[in-house]
């Protein structure tokens, strides 16, 4: 007589597992990245957790093109660091730091 064996685990079951696991093993840039390519509204709480495990990054290798964009928490201020991305696009650091500081300023000047 043949019966059938049930799974033990289910299927739905083993890809959360899984996909657990792939979570967990992966490093806090790969988080980020992945965060950072969501296109939904997310859990500032979830961000803030991922963006403290990143390792602090040299300021010299920060230098050169950078494709950036605002990572949607529902922030107020979310409109206003759109508008001013495309100005820090390029980064360097020995010519450029007054343009930032300027952006800065100009962004808390509005709050």
């Amino acid at each position: 007589m043949c019966t059938k064996v049930r799974p033990i685990v289910s299927h739905s079951l083993l890809a959360f597992i899984v996909n657990l696991v792939e979570l967990m093993t992966r490093s806090a840039a790969d988080k980020y990245i992945s965060l950072a390519n969501a296109l939904e509204q997310l859990d500032p709480a979830e961000v803030d957790h991922v963006y403290n495990e990143l390792e602090p990054v040299d300021p010299n290798a920060l230098e050169g093109e950078w494709d950036m964009h605002v990572i949607d928490t529902g922030h107020p201020a979310q409109a206003l660091a759109e508008d001013v991305l495309p100005l820090l696009s390029t980064m360097d650091f020995d010519d450029d730091a007054e343009k930032v500081k300027q952006c800065l300023r100009s962004a808390v000047q509005h709050f």
